[in-house]
């Protein structure tokens, strides 16, 4: 349905839009409406909510780098899997995120496997993390958590990690 249909489907006239027009100066205040994006007013059977802060959000595009193999010829004990590395490391971050008090939250919203067969160990999985928060300190603490165990389980999987930060606002 277009814009136009929907404002005559409410009894106004989509032509005389422009006669509503009013001159700044007889604006005292406004209220901006927003459709919750999340479950927590219905979660509270809550019919209103009132904004109080805005998240900050730090995005990062992070790859581990393993060895493609035959899946069929390297002996599990060898594997340098690079989507096991991986999947690892995202149970990590939804646990570590989960123990947070402060309203912490932490995302893998993308996933790509190379070379990407059915029968080839991934050599490389690049990925991308959001972590988002009021807080800065907390925020900044968390993903430095977060990081280092990406380390930390590449290294133990025979793996290489790396986050290039490809989001960060200047102040939350």
């Amino acid at each position: 349905m277009s814009v136009s249909q929907a404002l005559s489907l409410a009894g106004l006239c989509p032509e005389g839009i422009g006669r509503a027009a009013r001159a700044p100066q007889s604006i005292a205040a406004y209220l901006e409406m927003h459709i919750e994006q999340g479950p927590c007013l219905e979660h509270d059977d809550a019919a209103l909510g009132v904004v109080t802060a805005i998240n900050g959000a730090r995005r990062l595009n992070c790859v581990f780098q393993g060895t493609a193999g035959h899946a069929g010829t390297v002996p599990m004990t060898q594997r340098q899997d690079a989507l096991a590395a991986a999947a690892q490391w995202m149970v990590v971050v939804e646990q570590l995120t989960r123990e947070q008090a402060s309203g912490l939250v932490a995302t893998i919203g993308m996933l790509q496997c190379a070379p990407g067969a059915a029968n080839v160990i991934p050599g490389e999985v690049r990925l991308t993390l959001d972590v988002r928060g009021l807080e800065e300190t907390a925020l900044a603490a968390l993903l430095a958590n977060l990081l280092s165990h990406g380390e930390q389980v590449a290294q133990a999987r025979g793996c290489r990690f790396e986050a290039e930060e490809s989001h960060c606002p200047d102040a939350l």
